[in-house]
């Protein structure tokens, strides 16, 4: 199979990339796979534009996206993997006040509007593996600042139903569902969203068992 692994830091999927065979810069192999990868940089814009770049000039049978990401509920342990049934660019749409007005409220899009469903970008992979390996199914958000102030993490919340958030992910379900290309978004809880206190995130933890979670998705799929 012919998968491009993308990451926004070479941090996030270095200790997966011992366990390949490296045959060119990039580029690796691992068992039936032939793994390219894609550091794209942080971020929604940065995603958007490496990926597409690669998605125009390289044909793939899957793109999987690893990452660290906050929890935005208490009952996930930090440090556990997931998988992101889900995901949306939070951001997008206007405030009213208090109030916030989605695109979809705004008459701007339709909330089936491809890739859309439900005004989410859904990865009917990750539901399925989700069973199939015992990992954990969450809803994502994916926004442009590291969320760190009670007051922006309480409108998140109110404003969304979502389990865990990132900087990547929207992007990435979004060029890939665009292209008709099977996609997977896993992700390690390196933190609780909270008053930033980077104490208290557990990257370390985080990334083992991403590395394990990611070996056991290339060893089944």
């Amino acid at each position: 199979m012919r998968i491009l692994l993308h990451s926004a830091t070479r941090l996030e999927v270095e200790p997966l990339l011992s366990h390949f065979e490296e045959v060119a810069a990039d580029e690796y192999r691992f068992h039936d796979h032939r793994i390219k990868l894609l550091i794209s940089g942080v971020g929604m814009m940065a995603t958007a534009y490496h990926l597409g770049k690669r998605l125009a000039i390289e044909e793939f049978d899957l793109a999987i996206n690893v990452g660290i990401c906050g929890s935005l509920e208490d009952k996930t342990e930090v440090g556990q993997a997931v998988f992101a049934a889900t995901d949306q660019a939070i951001e997008e749409g206007a405030e009213d006040g208090e109030q916030w007005l989605s695109l979809e409220k705004m008459k701007l899009r339709a909330a089936d509007d491809f890739p859309y469903e439900e005004g989410r970008l859904r990865s009917s992979l990750a539901e399925r593996l989700a069973g199939e390996l015992d990992v954990p199914l969450k809803q994502a958000i994916s926004v442009n600042r590291v969320l760190g102030a009670a007051s922006s993490i309480v409108k998140v919340k109110r404003h969304s139903k979502a389990e865990i958030v990132s900087m990547e992910g929207a992007a990435f379900y979004f060029s890939c569902l665009m292209k008709g290309l099977a996609c997977l978004q896993v992700r390690a809880i390196s933190n609780r969203v909270e008053e930033r206190n980077r104490a208290a995130w557990r990257v370390e933890m985080a990334l083992a068992n991403l590395t394990s979670t990611l070996l056991k998705v290339l060893k089944h799929v």
